[in-house]
């Protein structure tokens, strides 16, 4: 790993990045009606995959990851999340009106689905 990390840093950068990129396009081509439960999924999904890569390299995260001043494993899975996911062109629109849709209708005494807006 001594003279391989960065490879396996950027390489698993790249992949979770190429992966993420066809979860945004799924999320982007969900319906109105499923497309916070895709987005849900989509989180829950990559959060409990970047808890089992960050175990596999965990020696990479107390080694490689302090001595060059990076992102942790886990961290930076969720940074790529935001970036590639959240922020897609299609997707941060819609999520942004969602959210805001829902604070409105709750907020005028409906009752919304919490737990999917929260997470």
């Amino acid at each position: 790993l001594h003279k391989y990390g960065e490879k396996l840093y950027n390489n698993l950068k790249g992949v979770v990045q190429a992966h993420l990129g066809e979860v945004a396009e799924s999320v982007a081509a969900a319906n109105e009606q499923n497309f916070l439960p895709a987005i849900c999924t989509a989180w829950s999904d990559h959060t409990q995959s970047m808890l089992m890569i960050r175990d596999i390299l965990m020696y990479m995260d107390r080694v490689y990851v302090i001595n060059h001043s990076v992102l942790s494993v886990y961290d930076l899975g969720l940074v790529i999340f935001k970036d590639v996911v959240a922020r897609h062109a299609r997707i941060k629109p819609r999520l942004l009106s969602m959210i805001i849709d829902a604070i409105k209708r709750e907020r005028t005494g409906e009752v919304i689905d919490r737990v999917i807006i929260k997470n």
